[in-house]
């Protein structure tokens, strides 16, 4: 138990310290920062790195490595007035180059309140198409690297535009031989992952008015840990995510915990430091087809839920 001390003292020693460099996120292209999975969004997006499943499409390519067969999810929020975002997402293994496909389409709903009063200035509406083309490839044995092709559509108030961008990824996934303490409570599967992803390398040139809007570089990191089995039937995951935009000095910190019971079941939960979001969430495999949902305490949001179907044929 004592590495998951010191995991857990080295979380809070880091939240102590990014807590007072936060910023906001708001800056062209923060919308790519959006959690479209339950599992990521009940993790609070401090997975999002690691990814090294059907989620990689979207999150870090370098991860589709690690998916052994064809898989499809469809991802939603649930019970929401403002807003309407369909995910869909196809991955196809293969010996050479592992890739994926992905279709976001968000739509958003809402008023605009005027600063000086509390009238309405005018209707919002806003909506986002994005098809992402995502490969991956292993060079060395757990070091992996990925590329993802986005093509964005984009229509604010009836003006529209289209942007090609491109992100690039890395994920390190260190195995190590199955290990037990002296007790033999504790068994050691998968110790550590690291990934980093530079989003915009190729920017989208989204032009809705009479400038360009600039998509600055994002880079997101993500380091997870599984301690293994504990009495044989608990696996517990913990991870540390870390985002920054360094053009708009943005800076975001990211905690979550995962437990696999019996491999079938999953409980979730995770927080958002520049957000102060407190986020759960839970799965269910059966077979082949994981159902999973996720809930964040946003309040803008109105405790936005979303639900995540994935299927491996």
């Amino acid at each position: 138990m004592k590495k998951l001390y010191f995991v857990l003292f080295i979380t809070l020693l880091a939240i102590e310290f990014f807590k007072f460099n936060l910023f906001s996120n708001n800056f062209p292209g923060s919308e790519q920062l959006l959690s479209t999975d339950s599992k990521m969004m009940s993790l609070s997006a401090s997975f999002d790195s690691v990814s090294d499943s059907i989620e990689s499409v979207y999150y870090n390519p370098a991860g589709l490595v690690h998916v052994d067969d064809i898989m499809f999810s469809w991802s939603r929020p649930i019970w929401s007035i403002f807003f309407n975002i369909d995910y869909f997402s196809l991955v196809i293994d293969n010996r050479y180059i592992p890739f994926g496909i992905g279709l976001l389409n968000s739509r958003t709903e809402g008023i605009a309140i005027r600063n000086d009063t509390p009238e309405i200035s005018r209707l919002s509406s806003v909506q986002d198409i994005t098809i992402f083309l995502s490969g991956g490839y292993e060079f060395v044995k757990g070091l992996s690297t990925g590329l993802r092709l986005k093509f964005n559509y984009k229509d604010i108030l009836g003006h529209t535009d289209t942007g090609l961008g491109a992100d690039i990824a890395f994920l390190w996934r260190r195995e190590n031989p199955s290990a037990f303490t002296k007790s033999g409570i504790l068994k050691i599967l998968q110790p550590f992952s690291f990934g980093i992803v530079f989003y915009n390398i190729l920017p989208p040139d989204i032009k809705l008015n009479d400038s360009a809007d600039k998509y600055p570089i994002i880079i997101r990191t993500s380091i997870s840990y599984r301690f293994g089995k504990i009495f044989n039937f608990i696996e517990p995951e913990t991870s540390l995510g870390f985002d920054t935009a360094p053009e708009y000095e943005f800076v975001n910190f990211n905690v979550g915990l995962e437990l696999v019971l019996l491999e079938a079941l999953y409980l979730r939960s995770g927080y958002k430091i520049t957000e102060k979001d407190f986020t759960i969430g839970t799965g269910l495999k059966v077979w082949d087809i994981i159902i999973d949902f996720g809930m964040s305490s946003i309040p803008v949001k109105s405790n936005y839920y979303n639900l995540t179907f994935k299927v491996q044929f």
